[in-house]
């Protein structure tokens, strides 16, 4: 089928878009994954032109239950799907762009910030648990995710020749794509999450004295690696970093640290924008985005503190 033909179907559109689409696999292969489970049962058959406005928004608001980060990555799927409609002349809008997320932000939600004294702490857990060589890659894994707001993805692939330590700036130009536990699942890529993910980012004096040290002991192209030089394995390492954070009573995920970051930024003064940039974030919007779904759990969190251990005074 001509996919300019006005009855091409959601799922033909989808599955063109993403034959096309120069986003990194790992993020392409969440999309497929939110597609098929959720996008796919309610419009896959139905031509893209017959969707407006109240049907997309109606379908928005039966899936809120499932809460606002899971309906905003759903939203950002048929956004690509309406935007990839408009440029092959199928539809001529894109509803997607203004339908508002109902979403709700529970009470169970996984951390997403990491205060600084818990970092200290984690690091040196996760020292102690290995051998020497191994427990320092591990905590410089963590620094650059903390400090420099990359993606687990990205930290994986980074080598030294990508790391400028006399200006202290990191130019992500790779990414490592995984769809399993072994050595030949692994691969790296120049196919990075955007468009923006490569801009070079200065990174502090703290990570780059960190980094002038490990390079000393590490004769390696990688910047994180096993002893023997080869990639570390993302999933194991995350799993292994996550039980060692359990018994500190913290929910961690990698992607927690580039949250911080992101919140740290724009808490210690920096504009929305001089954020975005630094966060290599396509716009302010989803910058501003993170920082207020962590700011608001973060001030749920302390009023639940306070509250439980404060003794009733009239008891």
């Amino acid at each position: 089928m001509n996919i300019g033909e006005k009855n091409a179907t959601v799922d033909e559109i989808f599955y063109q878009w993403k034959a096309g689409s120069h986003l990194a696999e790992n993020t392409i292969r969440i999309y497929t994954n939110r597609y098929e489970k959720h996008v796919h049962p309610v419009f896959g058959s139905v031509p893209l032109s017959n969707i407006h406005y109240f049907e997309v928004q109606s379908f928005v608001n039966t899936i809120s239950g499932k809460g606002y980060s899971l309906v905003q990555q759903i939203l950002v799927v048929l956004k690509h799907i309406f935007a990839y409609g408009m440029k092959t002349g199928v539809t001529n809008e894109n509803p997607a762009a203004i339908i508002k997320n109902n979403g709700k932000i529970t009470m169970n939600h996984r951390q997403e910030y990491l205060s600084h004294q818990d970092f200290q702490n984690l690091k040196q857990r996760v020292y102690n648990k290995h051998e020497p060589f191994d427990g320092t890659a591990q905590t410089v894994l963590l620094d650059l995710g903390y400090y420099a707001g990359l993606r687990l993805a990205e930290i994986c692939a980074i080598r030294w020749e990508d790391i400028d330590l006399d200006k202290g700036v990191v130019t992500v130009r790779q990414q490592l794509h995984y769809t399993g536990r072994r050595m030949p699942d692994f691969e790296v890529s120049p196919k990075l999450k955007t468009q923006t993910s490569g801009n070079p980012i200065p990174i502090p004096t703290v990570l780059t004295d960190t980094l002038k040290s490990w390079k000393k002991d590490n004769p390696y192209p990688l910047v994180v690696c096993k002893e023997d030089g080869t990639f570390i394995n993302p999933q194991t390492t995350r799993q292994s970093i996550r039980k060692i954070a359990k018994d500190m009573g913290i929910d961690f995920h990698p992607h927690m640290l580039r949250h911080t970051y992101i919140t740290n930024l724009i808490m210690s003064g920096a504009d929305p924008k001089t954020a975005s940039e630094l966060a290599r974030h396509s716009s302010p919007t989803m910058t501003l985005m993170i920082y207020t779904e962590v700011n608001d759990r973060m001030k749920t969190d302390v009023l639940e503190k306070a509250f439980s251990e404060t003794p009733d005074i009239l008891a």
